[in-house]
């Protein structure tokens, strides 16, 4: 028998956060794809569990795939930025556009 109930700790989520990918090129050994660049803290309050997701779609608007990464800091202090790197297994077909997102729990 499961008994559902409320949360006991739900992290605060950081506002301010960018992220300002690079170009997606071609993954390593020629399969997949791959890209790297960095989120800039705009916000207040550090951040920490800085995860960056990328989604790769086709012309039609169809999700190919999902991959995601964290920025290469433990935490993210207002003002600064951090980089990442991220490899994307072979999506079966080339995206016509991507999107990416950042989020970061509160690290006070």
């Amino acid at each position: 028998e499961i008994a559902p109930r409320k949360a006991t700790y739900i992290p605060t989520r950081v506002v301010g956060l960018k992220v300002e990918p690079g170009p997606v090129g071609p993954g390593s050994f020629g399969s997949g794809f791959s890209v790297n660049g960095k989120v800039v803290h705009g916000g207040t309050v550090p951040a920490r569990f800085v995860h960056v997701r990328a989604l790769a779609f086709d012309a039609a608007g169809t999700l190919l795939g999902i991959d995601d990464t964290y920025a290469d800091v433990e935490v993210l202090q207002p003002g600064a930025t951090a980089r990442f790197d991220m490899t994307m297994f072979d999506l079966g077909a080339t995206p016509a556009r991507w999107e990416f997102t950042v989020t970061g729990a509160s690290a006070t």
